[in-house]
C-alpha cells in the first residue's frame, strides 16, 4: 500500500494524529488478526506536505516498490492530491 501521508506542513498536526493511528492500525492487524485472510499488509510511508505536486511525485515514486506495486491500495487524505491522481491510478489500475 502506498501511503502519501502529510505530518509537517499546514496540515500536519492533523496528519500526525491520522497517519499515527493508521500505521499502528495496520500494524494491529499484522500482529493480532495475522493479516487480512493470512496475507500480512505492507506499506510504504511518503511525506507530501499536503501538497498537490509532492503527492504526485510521491505516488510515482512508490507505484514501482514492492509495497506499492499495480494493484495494491493508495490511501491519500488529501483532497487536492486525490483529484490529480484519480486518472493516474485509474491508467495504473491501483484501487482507492
Amino acid at each position: 500500500m502506498a501511503l502519501p501521508s502529510y505530518r509537517v506542513g499546514p496540515y500536519g498536526a492533523n496528519g500526525q494524529s491520522f497517519y499515527g493511528w493508521f500505521v499502528d492500525y495496520l500494524n494491529y492487524v499484522n500482529m493480532k488478526e495475522g493479516g487480512i485472510n493470512g496475507v500480512k499488509l505492507s506499506w510504504e510511508e511518503c511525506e507530501t506536505e499536503y501538497n498537490n505536486a509532492n503527492g504526485v511525485e510521491c505516488y510515482e515514486r512508490l507505484k514501482g516498490r514492492s509495497a506499492a506495486t499495480k494493484g495494491s491500495a493508495i490511501h491519500v487524505m488529501s483532497t487536492g492530491i486525490s483529484y490529480v491522481l484519480v486518472d493516474k491510478t485509474a491508467a495504473d489500475k491501483v484501487r482507492w
